[in-house]
């Protein structure tokens, strides 16, 4: 019988099997969400309200240069997803676990990330104004040149967070 690690970091399945040797695999996205998030933004969000229990796994998907705007992906499991120039403008994607995800050059204006997981995440010219970023998990994440103006930080983890300097510099 194989035994099962999981690290979150690299979203990476690794295990060990009878002769000890450690393997990995990589954790991908459950097919049925995202070829229901490919159907389009009504679509998804109707299909979230009818299975509530249902936690979304878009891990690693690609959606670079989606029109999400809007979409119900609150508590979605998004480890490594590639979001770049993707328009999340007004997405609930509060809980979510964007860890190592791909979201440079997003437009996240008015989106909700409360409490969202975002640790490593690539927030390179991402458009993060008006953003509740409460409590979010910020922690090793590029946010060079993104756009934070008004954006909600309260209690919000920037440990190890790159790119901010410039941002302090201006609100000061």
């Amino acid at each position: 019988m194989a035994t099962k690690v999981m690290t979150t970091r690299f979203n990476l399945l690794w295990s060990l099997d009878k002769k000890g040797t450690l393997s990995h695999k990589a954790r991908v996205a459950d097919e049925q969400h995202v070829n229901i998030l490919s159907e389009g933004v009504a679509e998804w969000n109707l299909w979230r309200s009818q299975n509530q229990t249902i936690l979304p796994d878009l891990r690693g998907a690609k959606l670079f240069k989606q029109h999400l705007s809007g979409t119900k992906l609150s508590g979605a499991d998004m480890r490594g997803a590639d979001l770049s120039h993707a328009d999340l403008c007004k997405a609930d994607l509060s809980q979510a676990n964007l860890s190592e995800a791909d979201l440079s050059e997003a437009d996240l204006s008015g989106a909700k990330l409360w409490r969202a997981g975002l640790e490593g995440a690539n927030l390179s010219g991402a458009n993060l104004s008006g953003a509740d970023l409460r409590e979010a998990d910020l922690s090793h994440a590029n946010l060079s040149a993104a756009n934070l103006r008004k954006a909600r930080l309260t209690r919000a983890n920037l440990r190890g967070a790159e790119g901010l300097r410039k941002w302090w510099q201006l609100w000061k």
